[in-house]
C-alpha cells in the first residue's frame, strides 16, 4: 500500500456529516506545525470525534473531542482519516 492508498473503510474527516461519530485511524503528517496543532486539541490515533457542524462556506468543521468543542479547518479535515463508529 502506498502512502496515499487507504483501506476502503477509512474516509477523510472532511467527508463526514453533522452528527457522525468517528475514530481517528491515520493522519498525514505533512507539516510539523499541523502535528503540533492536532496534538494540542487532542486528535491522535484512536481519538473519538463527534461532528457537530459542517460549514460548507469554508469547509471547516465544528467537532467535539472529550467533551470540548473545537473548530478545524478544511485543510486539517482533509488530512485526518477516520472510520465511522457504529451506532449503539
Amino acid at each position: 500500500m502506498t502512502r496515499t492508498e487507504l483501506p476502503r473503510k477509512l474516509i477523510k474527516l472532511s467527508e463526514c456529516k453533522a452528527n457522525d461519530a468517528v475514530a481517528v485511524k491515520r493522519v498525514i503528517d505533512f507539516d510539523e506545525e499541523f502535528l503540533r496543532y492536532i496534538t494540542k486539541i487532542g486528535i491522535g490515533i484512536g481519538t473519538t470525534i463527534q461532528i457537530i457542524e459542517k460549514r460548507e462556506f469554508d469547509l471547516s468543521l465544528g467537532i467535539l473531542i472529550a467533551g470540548k468543542e473545537y473548530s478545524v479547518s478544511g485543510k486539517v479535515a482533509e488530512n485526518v482519516f477516520v472510520e465511522k463508529k457504529k451506532a449503539k
